[in-house]
């Protein structure tokens, strides 16, 4: 099968503790996490530069630890934002 039949669609409008309360509830049902390796092999970015996007809040992430953690789920939802959502800044 296709996995789960859940969808999961992310609101990305959020202030950065709800997107972090977000994908803690998300992430806590669903080991959908990604590391910033994971993260930047999927999206084919160099990891340097999905690290400054991440730290300049141009793309979902949380640091945990120090860490930056990618929810694909939210990954997903960023790329169709990107795909789509080129006129809207």
């Amino acid at each position: 099968g296709q996995g789960s039949g859940t969808v999961v669609r992310l609101e990305l409008f959020l202030s950065p503790e709800q997107l972090t309360n977000l994908f803690r509830s998300v992430t806590a049902g669903q080991h959908s996490m990604m590391t910033l390796r994971e993260a930047s092999a999927y999206l084919r970015v160099s990891s340097g530069a999905l690290e400054t996007m991440a730290q300049e809040g141009l793309i979902p992430a949380i640091s945990l630890d120090g860490r930056w953690r990618f929810p694909r789920p939210a990954l997903d939802e960023w790329l169709t934002s990107q795909a789509y959502g080129k006129d809207t800044a």
